[in-house]
């Protein structure tokens, strides 16, 4: 998988949250969700990770990436903050430069940091080079303080496969997580940090006492060293990815992180079976046909509120309450290929365009009455001027979803 393949996996979830509190989510479900602090539109997002994947791709340019990012903002009617120290040059502006640049910079930087790790940490790989270094890539007029940080991350950790007289330590060394204010075991590190690794060889490790004579796997095993040693065995990483499993398991929804998770996030997130997943990743899962289905919380008020106001009768608006939808991999065999003439009014749904249905169920920009008194059509405007429009029954759920064209027939 390459890096814009890791980028464009990620589910679109938008929260008004702000960067300090995102710290506080599970890394499993932070590793998995494409977002940007306060940034609750999740068609804006789905622009945003468009851009990050092309540029990560190399089919696009920084000020073309951040072209089409203002373009999704002006589409989606963004109005930058009035108070002074959110304003045209305020990080918190989502039109200015410096805020695009962190948002691009930040995801493609993640995103081929994870391809190295992964590429680093095969059995050949470790056999060769074990172990890494922290380095500076890119200088800063403030740099942070890493010699503390990594003390602070060394002594956390025990001095696990990590040297305290220099920035080397296993690639498998627990050291890199605590380091990383993302808690990943690669680059970025922190945000516009600077900071990078490079490859120490089995030799230096060793040399640095981080390996025992013939190891060369960037693993060790010394129960004879003493605790807090460099010689320490560094714990057996068998895949970051379950790792990052393990931090969304065992979540019930009653739990105090159950109940942090659905306060924040409502129902963008699915507890089950002890295992939070968020919705649009249950989409990906029926589109790859990994999963056969996607259920969507409950009606939310913002729909029946949008029925009310758009002509439907109280018994079909109340008909709705407490009422869920589901996806199919049916559903999208039978309705992904359709709208394919180009005479017709329709245009072919993209997985991108599926990935919004979530949003349409949770808050649709209108719901409109038909012929059917037990259905409706919901509708959601997309960026490019057309709408997403569904028929939704108040009994069976999802009928139906199309792509309109904008006027003109151009999307």
């Amino acid at each position: 998988m390459t890096a814009a393949d890791k980028i464009l996996k990620k589910a679109l979830v938008g929260s008004g949250i702000d960067s300090r509190q995102w710290s506080a989510v599970q890394a499993g479900l932070r590793d998995r969700a494409f977002f940007s602090a306060t940034v609750e539109d999740v068609r804006v997002l789905g622009a945003f990770r468009d851009a990050a994947a092309r540029l990560a791709a190399g089919e696009t340019d920084p000020s073309s990436a951040r072209i089409a990012m203002r373009d999704a903002l002006a589409a989606a009617g963004y109005r930058p903050p009035d108070a002074e120290d959110q304003g045209p040059g305020g990080i918190r502006n989502l039109m200015n430069e410096r805020r695009l640049d962190l948002i691009l910079k930040t995801n493609v930087q993640q995103a081929r940091g994870w391809a190295q790790f992964m590429e680093g940490t095969t059995p050949g790989a470790l056999l060769a080079y074990p172990a890494q270094r922290l380095v500076r890539v890119r200088q800063r007029r403030m740099p942070r303080d890493w010699t503390a940080r990594w003390k602070e991350a060394g002594d956390a950790v025990g001095w696990q496969g990590a040297c305290r007289d220099e920035f080397v330590a296993l690639k498998l060394s627990p050291i890199w997580i605590e380091l990383s204010r993302f808690g990943t075991p690669y680059p970025p590190f922190d945000f516009n940090s600077g900071m990078g690794v490079e490859d120490v060889g089995k030799r230096k490790a060793r040399e640095l006492g981080l390996l025992e004579d013939g190891g060369g796997d960037g693993k060790t095993s010394s129960p004879s060293a003493p605790q807090g040693s460099v010689a320490q065995a560094a714990p057996v990483v068998p895949s970051f990815n379950a790792n990052l499993q393990a931090t969304v398991e065992g979540i019930r929804g009653d739990s105090d992180e159950g109940q942090f998770l659905t306060r924040t996030f409502g129902d963008q997130i699915d507890i089950r079976n002890g295992v939070v997943k968020w919705k649009g990743e249950l989409i990906q899962d029926v589109l790859a046909g990994r999963a056969k289905r996607a259920e969507f919380g409950e009606c939310s008020r913002a729909f029946m509120e949008k029925a009310a106001a758009g002509g439907i009768s109280p018994e079909t608006v109340q008909a709705f309450s407490g009422r869920k939808i589901s996806f199919s991999h049916q559903f999208f065999v039978e309705h992904g290929g359709k709208h394919l003439d180009p005479n017709e009014p329709y245009d072919h749904l993209v997985p991108e365009e599926f990935e919004l249905l979530p949003a349409l169920w949770r808050s649709p920009d209108r719901v409109l009455p038909i012929r059917d008194p037990n259905r409706v059509q919901a509708e959601l405007d997309t960026l490019d001027g057309g709408k997403l429009v569904a028929v939704i029954d108040c009994r069976n759920g999802l009928k139906s979803i199309q792509k309109r064209k904008a006027p003109g027939g151009i999307t």
